[in-house]
């Protein structure tokens, strides 16, 4: 095998014939090379001889030993920053859990695997082109976005920076320690249409109720964590929530942070407009 090749390499672990068919043909859709293993020591070599640009686990084929591959990408220095990408009967939220905690960076249910299969490879293969060419480091990249919502600024505030808040419409069980220095734990059971289980820690920086809120929280690949500032500036009719977040790896693992959050934070501050406007939850 070689050391490089021109397309992006994805790496599966699995032995489901019907996956391994419709990872080849998303991949073949999206410019991927795709190379399966069944065991985790072929798994193994075949990272170290070409490092991919994404790893793809089915976490339910127990035979294939999936957490224990996690486990020694995520302690090996060279291959530690690869993302890894589970999937998971949506009814197996112990195992959901098991994944998260050994390593894994992102975990899907299977039918949200399967639906957006060729755009996780594209995000994939994306990330694996920016590292090739040059660019500024994601150091100076963030996410920057705006939006108005027709409420008063201090129950946008309470929405974005409290517990109770949260819980209203994104979180379960979310705790704020409202002051510098305090504990943030957001908190997810069963949420949104991947029916998504778990929990990311953070910490509050600065709280200038309700003009400006800070903190920092755990990036999805979980290695670093990033900063998060949100003004509330009143305006005719609402408030302009302002959110900007900085501070990506520059690594393939961060590039995928970064276009997770783009995604992500969209979502959420829609959901957020929808709630506070409109009542609606998702």
């Amino acid at each position: 095998m070689t050391k490089q090749s021109a397309a992006p390499q994805v790496l599966a672990l699995l032995d489901n014939l019907f996956f391994v068919a419709k990872l080849d043909a998303a991949a073949t859709q999206t410019g991927c090379q795709l190379v399966t293993a069944r065991t985790p020591e072929k798994a193994l070599s075949l990272a170290q001889a070409a490092a991919p640009a994404l790893i793809v686990l089915d976490l339910d084929a127990q035979a294939c030993r999936p957490f224990e591959f996690i486990q020694t990408v995520k302690a090996d220095p060279a291959l530690r920053t690869i993302p890894l990408l589970g999937f998971v009967a949506h009814v197996n939220t112990g195992v959901q859990a098991q994944a998260r905690q050994a390593g894994c960076d992102r975990v899907l249910a299977r039918s949200a695997f399967a639906r957006d299969l060729p755009a996780l490879l594209q995000n994939a293969a994306n990330a694996a082109t920016q590292k090739e060419l040059p660019m500024a480091n994601l150091r100076n990249e963030k996410v920057d976005f705006k939006t108005l919502i027709r409420v008063a600024s201090e129950r946008c505030f309470d929405a974005l920076a409290t517990g109770p808040g949260l819980d209203e419409w994104f979180t379960q069980g979310a705790t704020v320690d409202l002051r510098p220095g305090g504990a943030i734990q957001y908190r997810w059971r069963d949420w949104g249409l991947e029916k998504y289980s778990g929990e990311i820690p953070g910490q509050v920086i600065a709280v200038q109720r309700p003009a400006r809120y800070v903190f920092q929280w755990r990036a999805d690949s979980g290695s670093y964590d990033t900063t998060v500032e949100i003004t509330f500036t009143p305006v005719a009719g609402g408030t302009i929530v302002h959110l900007v977040e900085t501070g990506y790896e520059d690594t393939p693992a961060g590039m995928q942070d970064l276009l997770n959050r783009v995604s992500g934070w969209a979502q959420v501050l829609t959901l957020l407009k929808f709630y506070l406007e409109h009542g609606l939850h998702y």
